[in-house]
């Protein structure tokens, strides 16, 4: 069963599934549906089905991507909305399209508005553009109900210009995300989940003990994983976030039980600081620094 990204009073978003192809295309195919979208030409099924893939590889590399929107009443595929790098942008961007025979139901307002809040909590995702053509009406109606801004009206090289919206998410949804994420690294350490750490820890992650040893990424989590390191506990306190765009930093006070090869540890208290960034593999820790508490 596709996985369920959010619901709606009356919408369902899930991951898409290779039985999505026909609905994409009664949607993707329509010519004056498309007339706003990419070049103003239908897509046709081959292209459909390249869509899917391409979602497919941004799940696996970002975590997110498009998504089918069903109707909770009928089960009904009537749309798809997600979140995309068109170009490998940095600026996360929404899309979304619905069968000619749902228009004018405010189900793209609805599904537009849950896909932002969605994508700062559970992907810490704190700017989202969209762009349109400024003739289009009706999508900017739609941006501007979900809580979207118009931006700068942007110059295309075919002398043509689109406009851009903006969204940001409130640093509160951020923040929280940034906490929870975080328990989520210290839970994957303790159960020695390596596959879930190495996804936390950027690649040029760093750990600064309290004994003031420095560690890199894989001489960290190579400890962890061969059994050299072992976290029995690591219980975190209120954690404290300070929130930039693209960054975060962290503090709080945590209680600590460690088993460094002797077959038992003993519970101590540290303050530890963390810094987190927002790369292309999503928000992911990149220093830390712990302080013993005597």
């Amino acid at each position: 069963m596709a996985h369920v990204l959010f619901e709606t009073a009356r919408l369902r978003a899930r991951q898409l599934r290779p039985d999505d192809l026909l609905p994409m295309l009664a949607v993707y195919g329509d010519d004056d549906a498309m007339r706003w979208v990419g070049d103003g030409h239908a897509l046709t099924q081959a292209q459909c089905a390249e869509w899917l893939d391409v979602t497919d590889s941004n799940l696996r590399l970002r975590g997110y991507g498009m998504s089918a929107l069903v109707e909770r009443g009928s089960d009904e595929v009537v749309g798809f909305c997600g979140l995309v790098h068109p170009g490998g942008q940095p600026e996360a961007e929404i899309k979304y399209a619905l069968k000619r025979a749902h228009w004018g139901r405010g189900l793209a307002t609805e599904a537009a508005t849950a896909m932002l809040a969605y994508g700062a909590g559970a992907h810490g995702i704190g700017l989202v553009i969209a762009t349109a053509t400024p003739a289009n009406i009706a999508s900017h109606r739609v941006l501007l109900k979900a809580g979207m801004v118009a931006s700068a009206l942007r110059s295309n090289a075919d002398g043509s210009q689109t406009q851009v919206f903006a969204w940001r998410a409130p640093p509160a949804a951020l923040a929280e995300h940034i906490r929870a994420l975080e328990r989520s690294r210290l839970q994957a350490l303790v159960e020695r989940d390596m596959t879930r750490a190495r996804q936390l820890h950027a690649p040029d992650f760093q750990l600064v003990t309290p004994g003031g040893r420095a560690f890199t990424r894989d001489q960290y989590l190579g400890k962890i994983e061969s059994g050299v390191l072992r976290y029995l506990r690591w219980e975190p306190g209120a954690i404290e976030v300070r929130m930039q765009e693209a960054s975060a930093v962290i503090r709080y006070q945590a209680t600590l039980e460690i088993d460094a090869g002797e077959g038992h540890g003993t519970p101590f208290q540290c303050w530890h600081i963390d810094a987190y960034e927002l790369g292309g593999a999503g928000w992911q820790v990149v220093w830390s620094q712990a302080t013993a508490i005597k």
